[in-house]
């Protein structure tokens, strides 16, 4: 029977459990099932059911947008990074340094903060003169030193403000919101007596602060942490500012490089603070490495509300060792179920192999219940090993119970009373919780050094990574994309793929039939004007050779970037965006010239003083605007370039939108 004949009960219940591209593709089939996937209520639930953590289920639910249009832009995004077709790349801005979040760029130029709305294509945004109102909120303080933008989220921007003549330095938290006045804007600040691997993480009603500065009974130092709620803009008493909540230590959390060893996290009502590493010394002898997780409630920051999962399988050291400069650790929010995802890429060699392959891996962030029984034993530490609780530790760890050594292993009998080590049977790895990025047939792609991969990132919504590399025949950024998608679930003879059975329990492990179909690796090159020399304003197709990427930052639907020139170290630089997002239009988010000499002239102009060392900064700002409007010229000329042009016949071009 045809699929538009079915009963309209039978293909709703079908379409309920196929993934989002399975039912915009089978819509594509005919009129018909186009007009009956297209149906209201069948929209609703596949939002509800596979998308439920984007933005565009939010804008459906509060009915900004239609639950048709939410799916058809979810799959148009996820469609166009997986196959590494960006739909537009412009200069957004310039400034000495950025940060990303929420589809919210916030970029430093001169005395200015301004913010911009990337998602919705907003060309209007906020500037917010951040000297003048840390001066107005902080009097006593004679001469700021440099400011740093720490984290954004929900309209409120945290700031890392030095003092020059001071050992100390302040952390401000600004209300960002269109309506604020430049007097209220502070919502919260705080004197650091040390700022060593500062960072944030906050929401809007609460603030969470880490530095590396405490000091543990082993002699290591541990993370501290500092909780603040904020005023809300109803509150009628929001003249008190901010609260202190609370501090918490974490004790014998190892790690201290966020983005390699740690992460830190903020989702749904909790602050989550995740490890790779299990001892602050070498372990001579250990067979399993364990993922340690430490979960806080916003509110309540004290020792006895911690929660301590440190039993979360992540290998054996039996796999190979590891090329630790290659390892990127963090958390993202799966879009379908929006549970927090546990992502880490690390390159090993694998089986100890003679050649290093890199391999993204997915772990669910679990906490078991309280008094539960859903714990699994296999996974319990050594008797006589370290808890991660220990005396003057904080929270309750989530493993109690010994396991046995490994049998018939050597180095078992070798053990002392000095060795702490960890182990536990392999864990069935879900083909859905590893993707290997060389794993397309013949797949040669060509792979870079680490000095020449400026930045390395994975999408959970689209199983795709995503690598800046640096092109020295180019000599320009290029995009190196790889992304994989589900097989289908019957296999060569038609007949359903069946779960694979566990040898010690024979039950069958749920998803371990799932197979995947792997896309070829592909490079797409990133042309940008960029200005060379103050001499010679004449735009280039893409950044000179002494030029490089300073920083950059990516979600699941953009990469932005910024470009650094060596020899300048203090000038602007070129902030790049690069959208896979049909929806983002690139002629309203990109920045003109006259737009960044308006902001450079307002925000010096009302700090209140006009000496002279001001008015050559506001000279050297309008000559440097003037050149920049070369830059979109570069840009829109970059479709003439033959290697872009050889990208567009290949449909993975950029679509330059600046007329």
């Amino acid at each position: 029977m045809p699929l538009d004949r079915l009963p309209y009960d039978v293909l709703f219940n079908t379409a309920s459990y196929l993934d989002l591209r399975d039912v915009v593709h089978l819509s594509l089939l005919s009129r018909q099932l186009r007009l009956i996937l297209g149906e209201n209520t069948l929209c609703r639930r596949i939002v509800e059911t596979r998308i439920a953590g984007t933005p565009e289920a939010q804008c459906a639910e509060s009915g900004r947008l239609s639950y048709r249009d939410a799916i058809l832009r979810v799959y148009n995004r996820r469609e166009a990074f997986a196959a590494a077709s960006p739909t537009s790349a412009c200069v957004v801005g310039y400034g000495t340094s950025f940060l990303y979040r929420q589809g919210v760029l916030c970029y430093v130029a001169g005395e200015c903060v301004r913010i911009k709305d990337i998602h919705t294509s907003s060309a209007a945004g906020t500037v917010v003169n951040v000297c003048a109102v840390v001066r107005e909120a902080l009097p006593q303080v004679g001469s700021l030193g440099s400011v740093s933008l720490l984290h954004y989220s929900d309209q409120i921007l945290a700031l890392h403000c030095g003092n020059n003549g001071s050992g100390g330095s302040w952390l401000i938290a600004l209300d960002t919101g269109v309506h604020k006045h430049d007097d209220d804007r502070v919502i919260l600040k705080h004197w650091l007596e040390d700022n060593n691997r500062l960072f944030v993480r906050h929401t809007a009603t609460c603030l969470y602060y880490g530095t590396h500065t405490s000091v543990g009974a082993h002699g290591h130092n541990e993370w501290k942490l500092e909780a603040f709620s904020l005023p809300q803009p109803c509150d009628p008493r929001s003249k008190s500012r901010s609260k202190r909540l609370g501090s918490v230590h974490l004790d014998n959390f190892v790690g201290y490089e966020i983005g390699s060893t740690v992460a830190f996290e903020i989702h749904n009502g909790y602050f989550y603070a995740l490890s790779n590493q299990t001892s602050f010394e070498v372990v001579e002898i250990d067979w399993t490495s364990f993922y340690k997780c430490v979960r806080i409630p916003l509110s309540k920051p004290r020792k006895e509300d911690v929660e301590i999962n440190d039993r979360i399988y992540r290998r054996q050291h039996r796999e190979g060792p590891i090329n630790d400069s290659w390892t990127d650790l963090s958390m993202q929010v799966d879009q379908c179920t929006g549970a927090l995802m546990i992502v880490e890429a690390r390159k090993e060699n694998l089986m100890n192999a003679s050649s290093q392959q890199r391999t993204f891996y997915m772990e669910p962030l679990v906490f078991p219940e309280p008094g539960g029984s859903d714990f699994d034993d296999s996974t319990t530490p050594l008797s006589g090993s370290a808890s991660s609780s220990s005396p003057g530790g904080v929270g309750t760890s989530a493993s109690s119970n010994a396991y046995a050594l490994p049998c018939n292993d050597p180095l078992a009998s070798a053990m002392t009373s000095s060795d702490n080590p960890n182990f536990a049977k392999a864990k069935i790895r879900l083909p859905k919780h590893t993707h290997s990025e060389h794993s397309h047939p013949g797949d040669a792609a060509r792979s870079y050094m680490l000095s020449r991969t400026l930045f390395r990132g994975y999408n959970l919504s689209c199983a795709a990574f995503l690598d800046l590399v640096r092109d020295e025949a180019h000599g320009s950024p290029s995009l190196r994309m790889g992304s994989r998608r589900r097989a289908p679930a019957l296999d060569e003879t038609g007949m359903v793929k069946v779960p694979l059975v566990d040898p010690e329990t024979r039950d069958r492990t749920e998803a371990s039939e799932d197979e995947f179909v792997y896309a070829p690796i592909r490079h797409v090159p990133v042309a940008a004007g960029v200005l060379t020399d103050h001499e010679d304003p004449r735009p280039s197709l893409a950044p000179p050779r002494s030029c490089a990427v300073a920083s950059a930052a990516m979600d699941d639907r953009s990469l932005l970037y910024s470009i650094a020139d060596p020899r300048r170290p203090h000038a602007d630089r070129a902030i790049v965006l690069v959208s896979f997002d049909p929806a983002i239009k690139a002629a309203h988010v990109a920045v003109r010239a006259g737009d960044a000499t308006a902001c450079s002239v307002s925000c010096s102009g009302s700090g209140g003083s006009e000496d002279r060392a001001r008015t050559e900064r506001d000279d050297e700002a309008r000559q440097a605007a003037a050149m920049r409007g070369g830059v979109h010229d570069g840009l829109a000329a970059s479709l003439r370039d033959d290697a872009c042009r050889r990208s567009l016949e290949l449909g993975l071009g950029l679509g330059l939108g600046f007329r």
